[in-house]
């Protein structure tokens, strides 16, 4: 059989899209903190003004599973660009911590519209057999976000809160041209009343799964973000701290073993079985959290950023396919909207809660171990996944 056709220009161009959408996020969250400390020297703050870009998002993924089934989903991407744009301007002009939080709140809310639209774009637009492969193509243009983001602002600003003006700058650039390219994108259709009211038995059989299945893998999902967010939110802090200089190669680096991960899913995931794979990539973050904790040099830390990025590469897709999987295809604006609040919600109770706990402590080394006890809870769900739908008498096909 012929596979469907997977590199189409829509696709690339909603990738392109996806790219400037995350750009943005990328070069703010990883280094906001460094802008935030020349305001207020309270490490609280920092991890509030970091945090409280993702709580906004949050708030969106609330509703934008109903707003992307029942209006057009091209109209809610230039809206929450549109936002994004306004609040970009506006970090120009927050000089104080007051105001650069009204701007965060801003941001996080466009940016929840606009990301959860995009991704809904994206994922209608696979074929059913080519969406992990889809997913995890999709995933690299992130994961580039991921690395060319906190690279560029660190060597912008130069890791100085003076010099945060050039990455403000090149933030509403960013922002202006995802713009442009969203009038060029022809998917994002209002869906058809038919498909938001769908009350068949397979639809009335995946409630159960939901509550289960789903349910266990958004709280994988949470916890993962809520981990990875040492590292994303926190990592540039510790570096500086400990006088490791400037670490836009540990980003540059991740997104390498990231991507090359990614082209070598497929292969890998027919020879060994997703449940194994989620095994093998929990310890692998066990271990990478634990020797962030005992670094003692930046080269060190670059030495990690390599399984970091190959256990995010696999983690992510395969996460992001369970969930949608386990969900009726017919409600993929609610599917996306709610993985990405249980992501969201990770990401800002962990920079809020990393914060506060290096605060308490003297410093943020501690806060590694700590999420390295975290990987080991999510070691646990994993490994009891099975038993724990076998006890309820869910039967479903998911590993």
């Amino acid at each position: 059989m012929e596979k469907e056709k997977l590199w189409t220009k829509e696709f690339l161009l909603a990738n392109g899209i996806q790219f400037g959408v995350n750009l943005g996020y990328f070069m703010l969250y990883s280094t906001i903190g460094i802008y935030t400390r020349g305001l207020t020297s309270v490490e609280f703050y920092v991890g509030l003004v970091t945090g409280i870009f993702t709580f906004a998002s949050l708030l969106t993924r609330l509703i934008s599973g109903r707003l992307l089934e029942r209006f057009h989903v091209k109209g809610i991407l230039i809206f929450g660009v549109c936002l994004s744009l306004a609040a970009s301007t506006g970090y120009l002009f927050s000089d104080s911590v007051t105001i650069l939080l009204c701007m965060r709140i801003a941001n996080g809310l466009g940016y929840g519209l606009s990301s959860a639209a995009i991704a809904t774009i994206v994922s209608s637009m696979l074929p059913p057999r080519r969406l992990l492969e889809g997913l995890g193509y999709s995933m690299m243009f992130f994961t580039l976000c991921g690395a060319v983001g906190p690279s560029l602002a660190l060597n912008l600003s130069h890791s100085d809160a003076q010099q945060f003006d050039k990455v403000f700058i090149v933030t509403v650039l960013s922002t202006v041209l995802t713009a442009v390219l969203v009038f060029f994108l022809q998917r994002g259709q209002k869906q058809s009343p038919k498909e938001t009211n769908g009350t068949s038995n397979d639809e009335k059989n995946l409630q159960h799964s939901f509550t289960l299945a789903t349910g266990i893998f958004l709280v994988l999902t949470f916890l993962l973000a809520f981990g990875q967010s040492t590292v994303v939110a926190c990592l540039n802090l510790y570096a500086l701290d400990n006088s490791m200089g400037n670490l836009s190669l540990f980003f540059i680096i991740f997104a390498v073993a990231n991507f090359l991960v990614r082209l070598f899913m497929n292969p890998i995931l027919q020879i060994l079985s997703e449940r194994v794979v989620f095994i093998g990539i929990t310890i692998l973050l066990i271990g990478v959290y634990l020797g962030i904790f005992f670094a003692d040099s930046a080269v060190w830390l670059y030495v990690l950023a390599v399984p970091f990025g190959a256990a995010m590469g696999f983690y992510y897709p395969l996460l992001t396919t369970k969930t949608i999987k386990t969900i009726s295809k017919l409600r993929q604006g609610t599917s996306n909207s709610i993985y990405l609040a249980s992501e969201d919600m990770g990401f800002f109770v962990g920079a809020i809660f990393w914060s506060a706990v290096a605060g308490v402590l003297g410093g943020y080394r501690q806060i590694y171990f700590i999420a390295a006890c975290l990987a080991v809870c999510m070691l646990l769900i994993v490994l009891c996944y099975p038993a724990i739908l076998q006890r309820w008498g869910v039967k479903e096909d998911v590993w």
